[in-house]
C-alpha cells in the first residue's frame, strides 16, 4: 500500500506525475497521489511554500511558481496528523525565452514546383513550424549546428499565379515560439520546367551502363543524350528519377539529361554530365632502379605511369600506396621486410578503376648492411647541368656519385651533411649511384635532361569569324609538354597528352578580333618558340556547334562518333560533317539539341573534320574534329641501334637493373616501347621520343631473352625483336 494509507506504517512520499522540462508553464501544475486529506507541500520554487489536500481520491494538484529562467529542484512532501513524509525530488528547468525568428535561405521563387525544400538556420535543437502552404502546418527538426531543412508543399492553382505567404517559426524544446520569419514564394504552373539535379557520378567508370539518379518535377519524363543511344526514364512522386545510360566504349561522354512534361511536352533546360568510359588498364608502371641489397628499412621508389594513376604496392612489411602526377611521375615510400629479398609489386590503378599488370621488382634487405646514403629528391627532367645533389650520411665519410657525365668524390662534414655538384649526360637519361667510399651500399638517383626547347604547338583549323565568344583550340604538340594560352579574357592552359594531342578552351572578345600566342613548355622547363593566332568574333554569325571531343586520340577503327549539342534545341536542326571518307548527316534532337554521327574516316590520314548546323538553307559557322586513322603497325625495333647494359645484382639469383637504350630511329617516333625479359617474365614500358629514340631499364641477367615492340598512337603493335643479355 503507498502513499501512506491507513496500516502502512510510517507517512510515504507523494507519488508524482511526469512533468516536461524544460516548461515555460510558471506556475507549474504538479499532480499526483498521496493520502487522501493530507496536504501536499512543495518547496524550491519561487514561493517559499506551495501546498494543496489531497481529495478522497487520493489525487492531488498544486500550483508552484517557478524561479524564471532557472534550473530548480522542487522537494514534495504530504503532511497528515502531524507528521510530515520524505520528499520527492524533482529537477525542472523554466525556460521562458521564446527563441529568436528562423533565418531562411531565399528559396527559389517563382517556381512551378508544387513542393519546395525550406532550409536556413535556428535555434539548436527547436522545431520549425510553417504555415501558410497547402499543409495547415509543416514540421521539421534543428539539428546540432543549428540548421533545419524540410519540405513544404505550396497551394496552387491550375494555370493561375499563387502567391504563398509562409511563416516560419521556431518553438524550443520549453515550447515558447519566436517571431515568425515571412517568406513568400510564388507558384507559377506557366513557367518552363527546371533543369534536373543529379546526383554524384564517378567522372570515369569501366562500367559500360552507368546509372544517373536526381530530382525534378514529380512525375516528369526524363531524356538522356550523349550516350550509345537516347534512353529516357520518369520520375517517381517525389520527384526522384533513375536512368540507366549505355555509353560508349572507351570515349568521353557529355550526357545532357531534360525534363518533359508529359502531357503539355514542355521541356526543361539540359543538367550535363561528363563521364568517360574506360576499361583499358594502364601500362605497367616503370620503377626506377632500386639499390639492392640494401640497410634501409624503407625503399623510395620512383617511376613514372599513366597520369593520375593509384600506384599500389605490395610485397614489403606493409602495403603502400602513390599517386601518378600530371606529368605520370611518383614516388613511393614502401617499407621493407628486414633481412630478406622483398619482391614488390608495383600496379596502376586509374581513375576508371582499370589496374595494369604489375612490376615486379626484387629488393634485398639487409640489416647488417650499413644504412644507404639518404640524398635529398632532385626535379628531373630538368635543364640544369650541372645539378646538385644534397643529403645525409655519417660524419667525414667520403663519397662517390657515378652514373654521371664525370665521376665525383666529395667529403661529408662534422654533422654528415654532403653537397655534390654532378654534370649529367646531355640530353640523355643518367642513373647516378651514390655510395660510401669503400662500401658497396648505393643509393639510386634518376635523373633525365632535356635542354632542348619543344617545337612550337600546331593548332587545328579554328572558324573566323566565329559566333561563339567560347573557343575550343586543339593541336599537337611534344606529349608532356603544357600548352599556355594568353590574349584572350583569361590565361589558359592544357596538358599534352601521349599521343600528343592537346585541348585549350579560351574566351574571345566580343564582336573583335583577339590576337592570342600560344606556348609550348616541356616538364623540364624548355620554351618554344610563340605562335600566333586571331580569331575573330561576330555576334551576326550564328554559333558553332559544341563538339564533345575536339581532339580524339589517334585510332585504327574505320569509323568516328562525333557527338555534342547545339546551343539551341529546336525542331528541323540537323547536323553535317565533312573532311572524312564521306560527308555524314545525323538529325538534332529537338529537345536536348544533342547530336550524334557516325563518320566514316578516311584511311592512314589526318582527318579535319568540319561540323556545322543546318536549318534549312542556313549554316552555322563550324566546328572542327581533328582525328588521325591509323591501321598500320609500326616496323618492328630496329636491333642494331638498341644497345642493352650490363648487369648489376648477383646475376639470375637476383637480377639487377639493365639500361635499354635505342638511338635515333630505333622504334617509331612517340611509340611505347614494351621490353619484355622472357627468361624472368618481367617487363617495363619505354616512351620514344620525336625522333624514336628510348631509353628504359629491366631486371635482367647474362643470358636472360629480351624482347622488345613498339606500339603507337593509335593501338597497333609491331612485331617483336629479340635481343640477348650480354651479347
Amino acid at each position: 500500500m503507498g502513499c501512506g494509507d491507513e496500516g502502512s506504517g510510517a507517512l510515504a512520499a507523494p507519488e508524482v506525475d511526469a512533468v516536461d522540462s524544460p516548461t515555460n508553464a510558471d506556475p507549474l501544475t504538479l499532480e499526483g497521489s498521496a493520502l487522501a486529506g493530507a496536504t501536499v507541500e512543495v518547496r524550491g520554487g519561487a514561493d517559499a511554500v506551495a501546498s494543496a489536500v489531497v481529495d478522497d481520491t487520493g489525487r492531488f494538484a498544486v500550483d508552484v511558481a517557478l524561479r524564471a529562467d532557472a534550473r530548480q529542484t522542487l522537494l514534495i512532501s504530504q503532511r497528515a496528523g502531524g507528521e510530515e513524509s520524505p520528499a520527492t525530488e524533482l529537477d525542472v528547468v523554466h525556460d521562458g525565452t521564446a527563441p529568436e525568428a528562423p533565418e531562411v535561405d531565399p528559396p527559389a521563387t517563382p517556381t512551378r514546383r508544387d513542393a519546395l525544400m525550406l532550409a536556413g538556420a535556428a535555434e539548436a535543437g527547436a522545431t520549425i513550424e510553417v504555415r501558410g502552404g497547402a499543409d495547415e502546418v509543416a514540421t521539421g527538426g534543428v539539428d546540432a549546428e543549428g540548421r533545419f531543412e524540410l519540405a513544404v508543399r505550396l497551394r496552387t492553382e491550375l494555370a493561375m499565379l499563387t502567391q504563398n505567404e509562409l511563416e516560419v517559426v521556431a518553438v524550443d524544446a520549453a515550447g515558447n515560439a519566436s517571431a515568425a520569419a515571412m517568406v513568400t514564394v510564388v507558384h507559377n504552373p506557366n513557367l518552363p520546367l527546371e533543369a534536373p539535379t543529379l546526383d554524384e557520378t564517378p567522372a570515369a567508370t569501366r562500367e559500360r551502363t552507368l546509372t544517373l539518379r536526381g530530382d525534378t518535377e514529380p512525375g516528369a519524363e526524363v531524356l538522356v543524350d550523349g550516350g550509345a543511344e537516347a534512353t529516357e526514364g520518369r520520375a517517381d512522386e517525389t520527384g526522384r528519377f533513375l536512368v540507366e545510360v549505355t555509353l560508349r566504349p572507351n570515349t568521353a561522354h557529355t550526357l545532357r539529361v531534360i525534363a518533359r512534361h508529359p502531357e503539355t511536352g514542355v521541356a526543361s533546360p539540359a543538367a550535363m554530365r561528363s563521364v568517360v568510359h574506360d576499361d583499358i588498364a594502364p601500362e605497367p608502371p616503370n620503377v626506377d632502379p632500386l639499390a639492392s641489397p640494401t640497410g634501409a628499412e624503407s625503399a623510395l621508389a620512383a617511376g613514372a605511369s599513366e597520369p593520375g594513376a593509384a600506384i599500389e604496392v605490395s610485397g614489403g612489411e606493409a602495403d603502400a600506396l602513390g599517386t601518378a602526377d600530371e606529368a605520370g611521375a611518383f614516388r613511393v615510400l614502401v617499407p621493407l621486410v628486414a633481412d630478406r629479398v622483398n619482391t614488390l609489386a608495383f600496379v596502376a590503378r586509374d581513375a576508371a578503376g582499370n589496374a595494369s599488370e604489375p612490376t615486379v621488382v626484387e629488393v634485398e634487405q639487409d640489416g647488417s648492411l650499413p644504412t644507404p646514403v639518404e640524398v635529398e629528391p632532385v626535379p628531373s627532367p630538368t635543364a640544369t647541368n650541372p645539378i646538385t645533389l644534397r643529403g645525409r650520411t655519417e660524419a667525414d665519410a667520403t663519397l662517390q656519385v657515378s652514373g654521371g657525365a664525370t665521376p665525383v668524390e666529395v667529403v661529408a662534414d662534422g654533422e654528415g651533411r654532403f653537397t655534390a655538384e654532378v654534370t649529367l649526360e646531355a640530353n640523355a637519361r643518367s642513373e647516378l649511384r651514390v655510395a660510401r667510399v669503400g662500401s658497396e651500399v648505393e643509393t639510386v638517383i634518376v635523373v633525365v635532361h632535356d635542354d632542348l626547347a619543344p617545337d612550337a604547338p600546331v593548332v587545328d583549323p579554328v572558324a573566323s569569324p566565329t559566333g561563339s565568344r567560347d573557343v575550343t583550340l586543339t593541336g599537337s604538340a611534344e606529349p608532356g609538354a603544357r600548352v599556355n594560352v594568353s590574349g584572350g579574357e583569361a590565361a589558359a592552359a592544357g596538358d599534352v597528352g601521349e599521343s600528343g594531342r592537346w585541348v585549350v578552351p579560351v574566351r574571345i572578345a566580343e564582336d573583335a578580333e583577339t590576337t592570342l600566342t600560344l606556348v609550348a613548355s616541356d616538364r623540364a622547363g624548355n620554351a618554344s618558340a610563340p605562335l600566333e593566332l586571331a580569331i575573330a568574333h561576330s555576334s551576326s554569325v550564328p554559333a558553332a556547334p559544341s563538339v564533345d571531343d575536339p581532339a580524339p586520340a589517334p585510332t585504327n577503327v574505320a569509323a568516328h562518333v562525333v557527338s555534342g549539342s547545339v546551343a539551341e534545341a529546336r525542331a528541323g536542326l540537323s547536323v553535317e560533317v565533312r573532311g572524312g571518307a564521306e560527308t555524314a548527316m545525323a538529325e538534332v534532337s529537338a529537345e536536348t539539341g544533342a547530336f550524334s554521327v557516325d563518320v566514316a574516316l578516311a584511311a592512314n590520314t589526318e582527318n579535319v573534320l568540319e561540323v556545322v548546323v543546318l536549318e534549312g538553307a542556313l549554316e552555322s559557322a563550324p566546328a572542327f574534329v581533328s582525328i588521325v586513322h591509323d591501321d598500320i603497325a609500326p616496323d618492328a625495333p630496329d636491333a642494331g641501334a638498341i644497345s642493352v647494359g650490363s648487369p648489376g645484382g648477383l646475376g639470375c639469383l637476383l637480377r639487377g637493373s639493365v639500361n635499354v637504350t635505342g638511338g635515333a630511329g630505333a622504334v617509331e617516333a612517340q611509340g611505347r616501347v614494351r621490353i619484355e625479359n622472357v627468361t624472368a617474365e618481367t617487363g617495363r614500358t619505354a616512351s620514344a621520343d620525336g625522333e624514336g629514340s628510348f631509353s628504359g631499364s629491366v631486371p635482367a641477367c647474362d643470358g636472360d631473352l629480351l624482347s622488345l615492340t613498339v606500339m603507337d598512337a593509335a593501338g597497333n603493335a609491331s612485331e617483336a625483336t629479340e635481343i640477348a643479355v650480354g651479347d
